[in-house]
């Protein structure tokens, strides 16, 4: 029985019309097309297949990941028969009925696997609110786990809708607005299942605006710390002594914390080339402090 079922299938399979796959001329590779294919009248003497020509390829997916049924430019249509038989069809067919062409293809769903490795971004946004498109794709783009912003532009009153539109799906948002004026503010957006809470710092700075963070990992506690410092050409700018001084204060404090410190911002402290940073900095940082 089940050499004559084998054989049905050989005879109905050599009898297919020869598949050839074409593509519209509007691009060189789709990543993914509907295939319409309809089977019926099984029967002793075989199977019988009829191939009916598929819709018109979507705009949509031109531009998706999808990449498991390819084809090149060469017709107008995506699949047609022709009148001549050919072995090389009936492979081909085969081949599409054992593997299985989606009617919806779509992109496969990524798996997040746990990880020792606690991916960080910076990123200074210059106006959050006209630049979420660009965090989104950022953060999805290279995998981060958490994101530092600086010069958010947000306000303390504006509505959640718009404050927390700038963290992703699957994504958590720390703010520190501006107490007083426009423009400035910091915030971390944090993958969520990070264990991750605020915590404030006593010392008072004026030179600088900070959003400090307390992480739970495998390593155990690490301390973040968002700094942003006004250039000293801002109206809200102060003198880079002033800047490091309190910087000094506030890393003091951190380093007093349990756990490991990460600082992390803008300090709008250039040096001499592009590569260095001003030379008070370094003093708070690497002399007196080692921080590197």
């Amino acid at each position: 029985m089940c050499y004559h079922a084998a054989a049905l299938l050989i005879v109905g399979l050599w009898t297919l019309q020869t598949v050839r796959c074409t593509a519209t001329a509007a691009c060189q590779v789709v990543n993914s097309a509907v295939l319409n294919l309809n089977y019926s009248d099984v029967s002793n003497v075989g199977f019988v297949f009829r191939f009916m020509r598929p819709p018109s390829v979507l705009s949509s997916l031109f531009s998706c990941t999808d990449r498991r049924l390819l084809f090149i430019n060469c017709q107008r249509f995506v699949y047609r028969p022709t009148v001549r038989r050919s072995l090389n069809a009936s492979s081909v067919a085969l081949l599409l009925l054992l593997a299985g062409v989606e009617a919806n293809p779509g992109p496969v769903p990524s798996v997040s696997t746990p990880t020792d490795v606690l991916r960080l971004g910076v990123l200074n946004t210059h106006s959050a609110v006209n630049r979420v498109a660009l965090i989104h794709d950022v953060i999805d783009s290279h995998h981060l786990d958490m994101m530092v912003l600086t010069e958010t532009w947000m306000k303390e009153t504006d509505p959640p809708a718009i404050t927390r539109d700038i963290a992703p799906t699957g994504f958590v948002v720390h703010h520190r607005f501006r107490a007083a004026g426009d423009c400035g503010g910091v915030a971390v957006i944090c993958r969520q299942g990070l264990t991750v809470s605020a915590f404030d710092i006593s010392t008072t700075a004026t030179s600088f605006e900070s959003l400090t963070l307390k992480l739970i990992c495998r390593r155990g506690r690490m301390n973040l710390a968002a700094v942003y410092r006004p250039p000293s050409s801002s109206p809200y700018g102060m003198s880079t002594g002033v800047f490091c001084t309190e910087l000094a204060d506030f890393l003091d404090e951190m380093l007093a914390l349990p756990g490991e410190p990460l600082i992390c911002g803008d300090f709008n402290c250039a040096g001499s080339s592009p590569e260095d940073i001003d030379l008070q900095l370094r003093g708070v940082f690497l002399e007196l402090r080692q921080l590197e």
